[in-house]
């Protein structure tokens, strides 16, 4: 009996992280294309949670989940895709850098779109899956615009013209999108504090 799609794709991913710890430069070029994943990661991460930190905070960041990705490698054992165990590498890392970090988000590029601090808190809980289906949840061209913007990491004018619309009406669902995200979480955390008491 053949393994099912999912399992393969398991295996696939294990032969790939075993070659590349025995050192197969075609491997750990294949490798290193897979792990960039981490960036679009991070970057989404730090939108959800106001943008608490500067550009050169958020490539320290990223470099450090590729240190700690590439000097845990002999902890992956394929029970799940090589991108989620990397998404949970990056929340780990993401999380400890805003522990430290202990400032109040600055304001996105509207004013009226502040995040207060500690309003995404409880995204920690989130795995890959949940935030591709956050995503979905957003109003037409709205989860589009960000997973153009945070996800295939396009600039708001890339974005215009491959949606064909102006760039404020992107940024406007851009804006809009936001909002939409901090009620998920907020809604996700009332849902979760309404289990927890019954």
């Amino acid at each position: 009996m053949s393994p099912k799609p999912e399992e393969a794709n398991l295996r696939v991913d294990l032969e790939l992280v075993d070659r590349v710890r025995a050192g197969d430069s075609a491997s750990i070029d294949r490798f290193m294309t897979r792990i960039q994943c981490v960036r679009r990661f991070v970057s989404f991460r730090n939108l959800v949670y106001g943008n608490p930190l500067s550009a050169e905070e958020l490539e320290d960041t990223i470099q450090d989940v590729y240190l700690t990705a590439w000097r845990r490698l002999d902890t992956y054992e394929g029970r799940g895709q090589l991108e989620a165990w990397l998404y949970r590498y990056s929340s780990l890392v993401m999380m400890s850098r805003l522990r430290k970090h202990r400032t109040q988000p600055r304001q996105l590029e509207s004013p009226e779109q502040t995040v207060e601090a500690g309003e995404g808190q409880d995204l920690g809980s989130w795995d890959l899956e949940r935030m591709y289906e956050a995503l979905d949840r957003l109003p037409e061209g709205q989860g589009l615009v960000l997973k153009l913007k945070y996800l295939d990491q396009l600039t708001f004018e890339e974005v215009a013209r491959h949606l064909q619309i102006s760039v404020n009406t992107v940024k406007t669902r851009h804006y809009r999108a936001i909002r939409h995200l901090q009620a998920l979480l907020r809604s996700s955390r009332e849902r979760s504090q309404a289990g927890g008491e019954s």
